[in-house]
């Protein structure tokens, strides 16, 4: 039977909306938010999802431009926190653990958002599975 690295794993098709890296000493991590679409109702809804990625994968997915294709693939985390009136917030993000960018087909109709192109590039592991800092 095969291995299986984690069970809340998470493959998913998007562009990138926007990216940032930062810096915590010799530890870099990058966050951002993916745009995909699904169907609602017959029609297609844009949704959003923040990721992050970290160290050697957080410099590598901080370079993609923004509306960059890409497939990102990780495990589902979720932030908790308290806003300033004192009210408990949360949200769900993924910790990507590879990527891959897809082949941008400016010539054929819009992808759904649901089903990966030609990949150009092999996928991006991340070298570190659960070090995270916090």
């Amino acid at each position: 039977m095969p291995e299986k690295k984690s069970k809340n794993r998470l493959e998913i098709t998007g562009k990138i909306f926007k990216n940032e890296l930062k810096r915590y000493g010799e530890f870099d991590v990058c966050n951002g938010t993916l745009t995909y679409n699904r169907k609602r109702k017959g029609e297609f809804v844009k949704n959003y999802l923040n990721f992050s990625a970290f160290k050697n994968l957080a410099i590598e997915v901080s370079k993609l431009e923004k509306d960059t294709k890409v497939v990102l693939i990780g495990r589902v985390g979720q932030n908790s926190w308290t806003d300033k009136s004192g009210g408990k917030r949360t949200s769900t993000n993924l910790d990507i653990d590879e990527f891959e960018v897809m082949e941008d087909s400016s010539s054929s109709s819009e992808n759904s958002g649901n089903e990966p192109e030609q990949a150009e590039s092999a996928p991006v592991e991340n070298e570190a599975e659960d070090d995270v800092p916090f």
